[in-house]
């Protein structure tokens, strides 16, 4: 399990599963093999998880997913707190199990997980019962070695909530710039790195673009359309090396 990166200078963060609704829901299902130490094992690392978001990283993740419901961003912040080495580790009772029964417990979570989700992700319950679905889900995957493959919409299932909430944008914005700064180091000798680097940066991309534009970027904005619409009517004999370094400058 990743060591917590307190910053003991920083201001205190507060963690986003504090203070949620303590309430109760039933979920009855019909149980498999396996399925019970399934879910204490999922339920043990959710709890856990709630418990290591106190850093402002962790924290800024954790506010998104709960505020969306994203899969993805959930995935994400389980990598954050656990290792894949953890996941397969909490899944060796599981390694004899039939493919019939790993498919039915995957359906069980993934339904589970979408219960969850569609009676709120302020309630405590709920959020722990989100969050266990989904880490019993890639135990299961560890055993079965069909990898969670992202939407691949995340952007587009996270974009009604970050579009009009600028706070919350801003702090996903931040979250990805740590993330970036983090990943540009390993980068330099990890190829698997640099292909994540690669996606937070084109994410990053897209977010900052969700950013409301001022009238004074606007105008701004037009006025270099202006000035580069000059410039390519004049002849490039006629024109001085300033001239010549600003077309650059405006592209």
């Amino acid at each position: 399990m990743k060591n917590q990166n307190l910053n003991t200078t920083a201001a205190k963060v507060t963690n986003p599963f504090d203070g949620l609704e303590a309430t109760a829901t039933k979920q009855a299902s019909r149980k498999l093999a396996y399925t019970d130490q399934l879910q204490a094992t999922a339920r043990a690392r959710a709890i856990e998880l709630t418990k290591a978001c106190t850093d402002p990283a962790r924290a800024d993740v954790a506010n998104t997913m709960l505020a969306t419901g994203s899969v993805d961003t959930l995935v994400d912040l389980i990598h954050e707190v656990f290792t894949d080495e953890d996941i397969k580790s909490d899944a060796e009772f599981m390694e004899s199990a039939t493919e019939e029964e790993l498919a039915k417990m995957l359906e069980s979570q993934r339904s589970n997980r979408s219960k969850a989700k569609r009676s709120g992700l302020r309630s405590m319950t709920n959020a722990l019962g989100f969050i266990s679905a989904m880490y019993a889900e890639l135990m299961i995957r560890s055993v079965s070695g069909k990898a969670y493959k992202a939407s691949g919409n995340r952007l587009t299932d996270d974009r009604s909530a970050l579009a009009g909430n600028n706070e919350l944008l801003a702090k996903k914005i931040n979250s990805l710039a740590s993330k970036r700064s983090r990943l540009v180091k390993l980068a330099l000798y990890d190829e698997s790195a640099k292909t994540e680097l690669e996606a937070v940066e084109a994410e990053l991309k897209e977010l900052r673009a969700l950013r409301p534009q001022s009238s004074k970027t606007v105008v701004k904005s037009r006025l270099q359309d202006e000035v580069r619409t000059a410039l390519a009517s004049l002849n490039k004999e006629d024109l001085t090396p300033e001239l010549l370094e600003l077309m650059k400058k405006l592209g």
